[in-house]
């Protein structure tokens, strides 16, 4: 998505997931293949959006905006590459 927005990711991931995503869907969405890689990444404080626990609920929890952000900023980082930057992986 060229010359995209922010909106063009949290629109159709707030329509997909709601506001908060947690549990099996956050994994996915962040692209961990297991539950236990995503619980070492959270131990390791490496998770790439703001996590939080909510009271009486298990798990980990994530607002879709921090999540949409987060993507976007890779296809910055994406297009950035594509504009001049080697990419060439030794």
């Amino acid at each position: 998505m060229e010359n995209s927005s922010l909106k063009d990711y949290e629109v159709p991931l707030i329509r997909e997931y709601g506001a908060i995503v947690s549990g099996e869907k956050l994994r996915r969405i962040l692209g961990y293949r297991s539950n236990n890689a995503f619980l070492k990444a959270v131990g390791r404080k490496t998770v790439p959006v703001p996590l939080f626990k909510e009271d009486g609920r298990r798990g980990w929890f994530a607002r879709v905006h921090d999540i949409a952000v987060w993507v976007y900023s890779l296809n910055e980082k994406i297009i950035t590459n594509e504009e001049g930057e080697n990419t060439t992986m030794t």
